[in-house]
């Protein structure tokens, strides 16, 4: 089994690349409905509701390709691609809402920008085409 390198990775925004990325995180949840009776010893669950949300990390360039889509309350389509953009590699999309945006600066560093997203309807995982 492979290895995949995160330099392999991107983010499109609205179908624009996102520059000077960083990271990015995503994380599906399932909500867990209890469906035990007062008899049952063990708990019995089943799945009820699914969320998910992202996290990107990026250089801070409020005009940079991608970045102008990011800000509070903006409603992107988001393509997430982990194993990078080669035909036969999985990659997921869905909508988001920008629920926040956080700018660091450090005198030893570059402005680097943090941004969450909630998702908005399903995450879908796909493959990328020849």
């Amino acid at each position: 089994m492979g290895v995949t390198l995160g330099k392999e990775g991107r983010v499109k925004v609205g179908g624009v690349t996102l520059a000077e990325m960083r990271s990015f995180r995503i994380s599906e949840t399932e909500t867990a409905a209890d469906r035990s009776t007062l008899e049952d010893k063990w708990d019995r669950i089943a799945g009820n509701t699914a969320n998910w949300n992202a996290s990107l990390t990026v250089w801070w360039d409020p005009t940079a390709n991608g970045q102008t889509g990011l800000k509070r309350g903006d409603a992107p389509a988001l393509i997430f691609y982990p194993q990078g953009t080669t035909a036969g590699k999985k990659y997921r999309q869905g909508d988001a809402l920008v629920t926040s945006v956080e700018i660091n600066v450090a005198r030893d560093n570059h402005v680097e920008a943090t941004v969450q997203v909630q998702g908005n309807g399903e995450l879908q995982e796909l493959t990328v085409g020849a």
